[in-house]
C-alpha cells in the first residue's frame, strides 16, 4: 500500500501546482470532475492502483522506483549457508 500513497500524494500535489481549473484538469487526466473532485479530496476507494499510475502517467507523475524486498535478501542466504559461509 505504500505504493499507492506515494502515488496519490505525487498526482495531488502536481495537480494542485497546476493552477487550472478543475475542469481542464479532468479532461487532461481522463477523469470526470466528480472523479477529480474525491481524487483530490482524498477519497481514493473508487481508485485501483491500476487507475492511479494511468492518472499519475497522464500527470507526468514517476513511478515510484523499484524496490527489492527483504525476501530478496534471504532468498540468497541459502547458498551461503550450504557453503559454511556463514553459521545459522
Amino acid at each position: 500500500m505504500a505504493a499507492t500513497a506515494f502515488v496519490r500524494a505525487r498526482i495531488t500535489a502536481r495537480v494542485k501546482s497546476w493552477d487550472v481549473p478543475q475542469g481542464q484538469v479532468a479532461k487532461r487526466l481522463g477523469l470526470t470532475r466528480l472523479r477529480l473532485n474525491d481524487l483530490l479530496r482524498g477519497k481514493f476507494n473508487g481508485f485501483s492502483l491500476d487507475d492511479l499510475m494511468t492518472i499519475a502517467t497522464a500527470a507526468g507523475v514517476e513511478p515510484p522506483a523499484a524496490r527489492k524486498s527483504s525476501w530478496d535478501d534471504l532468498r540468497g542466504m541459502g547458498s551461503v549457508l550450504a557453503e559454511g559461509g556463514m553459521t545459522p
